[in-house]
């Protein structure tokens, strides 16, 4: 995952994004639809407009949600055996 610092590309469908703002903070946020109170629209969690959005980024998928390949970053023939590790003998 990178950051995205074109915040035109946001997503603005309803999925939840991570959001860093100018302070240093981040925070999971989603887009909330014009309404009469906000004509504009809005990130939740940020005002209308806000000038303080920094960047943005995709969530990472849960590890659940993910291919067990996926997960690791070596296949299992390239995972060495090592045998008499782990022992619970005291000299």
């Amino acid at each position: 995952m990178t950051w995205n610092f074109d915040l035109t590309k946001a997503p603005r469908d309803g999925i939840r994004i991570l959001m860093a703002d100018t302070h240093g903070d981040m925070w999971i946020t989603k887009w909330l639809e014009p309404n009469k109170r906000r004509p504009a629209g809005r990130f939740d969690m940020f005002p209308e407009n806000a000038k303080t959005i920094l960047a943005w980024q995709h969530l990472p998928v849960h590890p659940h949600h993910m291919e067990v390949s996926s997960l690791c970053e070596v296949t299992p023939e390239q995972i060495p055996i090592v045998d008499g590790v782990g022992g619970t003998e005291h000299e």
